[in-house]
């Protein structure tokens, strides 16, 4: 699994442990895993990894870019604002329009959880 495939796992699977607990109060992990029908149950077809994959390709190249690094290579802001030749505060504002335009994304294409939680 690539790094960028591993990120949108990462971002992914949170949603769908938002959206359950969301629904039913706090569930473990395990519990999920273990619904038949349950959320980790679709994120495994795969339904999901594949609409963030798209959400993150409409991203600009730098809102694209400073979500990879963050996420997937974990650079801090200071690290971001040194690459970008940019302040922490430009950095932080660049990783917040693209969570945004990755959660109207998928609000739009009508991704389970993704209205009902907030993704990183």
């Amino acid at each position: 699994m690539s790094c960028f495939e591993k990120f949108l796992t990462r971002i992914a699977t949170s949603e769908k442990i938002f959206q359950v607990r969301r629904r039913h109060g706090e569930m473990t992990v395990s519990e999920m895993a273990t619904t038949e029908n349950g959320p980790l149950a679709s994120l495994i077809a795969g339904e999901s990894r594949d609409a963030l994959r798209r959400a993150v390709d409409q991203l600009d190249d730098r809102e694209r870019q400073v979500i990879i690094l963050a996420f997937i290579e974990e650079f801090s802001l200071t690290d971001l604002a040194t690459k970008f030749g940019v302040t922490e505060s430009r950095v932080y504002q660049i990783r917040a329009r693209a969570l945004r335009s990755l959660r109207e994304y998928l609000v739009e294409h009508e991704v389970s959880g993704a209205n009902e939680a907030e993704i990183a």
